[in-house]
């Protein structure tokens, strides 16, 4: 009784919570909503292929749609997206390959540093002409670049550590994780690659679309209002 009901209730809930956040746009209530259907999704006693079918259709069709009426809803589902990225992989290498790294993170810091460098005015500092920041459009040009080196550092690190197991790796990677700390933290003299511990700021944001979309959207209701107000003004005066 309960499975032949499960799955008619997760559609209603995903479609009533959708129409919440839509209709709703600056409501965290309804956004929450909307992220607990991936939940329900994960414990409700349902076949892998509906899981799949309901998770495809909420993180690619369903969230995208709901930054036409709020783009800070995709930019959270985003970095949602990202810390679960990064969870899955500690788990593969943790929990399923039983290899104890604890310097996973620094591979992260480095695709992320890859972006924020041409992604910024900081590569001015070492490279002249003032080409940077990039357009945000070379964003997904890094992210695969990012992908590479991400994997080239690995592999490197991987070669004179092959035959470790157990606390041992764990003692290397942690120094790996650190190492890279202390090279951002310090590239910043004698020329300056990262700004040291101040960071790097301001950083392109990928482009979205779906922000500009929704800006508009947000602004044309009241663009009558106002020029019906500044042409009475001008009237007046």
């Amino acid at each position: 009784m309960i499975r032949s009901l499960a799955v008619p209730g997760l559609c209603l809930y995903i479609a009533a919570s959708c129409v919440l956040a839509f209709y709703f746009p600056q409501s965290v209530l309804a956004f929450l909503l909307v992220e607990a259907s991936l939940l329900l999704l994960y414990y409700f006693p349902v076949s892998g292929r509906v899981k799949n079918l309901l998770g495809a259709l909420v993180l690619l069709v369903l969230l995208p749609v709901l930054g036409f009426s709020n783009a800070y809803y995709f930019e959270i589902a985003i970095q949602i997206g990202i810390f679960v990225a990064l969870a899955l992989g500690l788990n593969i290498v943790v929990g399923f390959v039983g290899l104890l790294n604890l310097g996973f993170v620094a591979f992260y810091a480095i695709g992320a540093y890859l972006w924020a460098v041409f992604g910024s005015p900081q590569a001015n500092h070492f490279i002249a002409d003032g080409w940077f920041p990039l357009s945000p459009n070379w964003f997904f040009v890094f992210l695969i670049l990012s992908i590479a080196v991400g994997a080239a550092t690995g592999a490197l690190l991987g070669l004179p550590v092959l035959r470790l197991r157990g606390d041992y790796l764990a003692i290397v990677t942690l120094g790996f994780a650190e190492v890279v700390r202390a090279l951002v933290n310090n590239l910043d003299k004698p020329i300056n690659l990262t700004n040291g511990p101040k960071g790097i700021a301001p950083i392109a944001k990928p482009p979205l679309f779906l922000a500009d979309r929704s800006r508009d959207r947000i602004a044309r209701p009241f663009t009558p209002a106002i020029t019906n107000v500044v042409s009475a003004r001008d009237v007046n005066q």
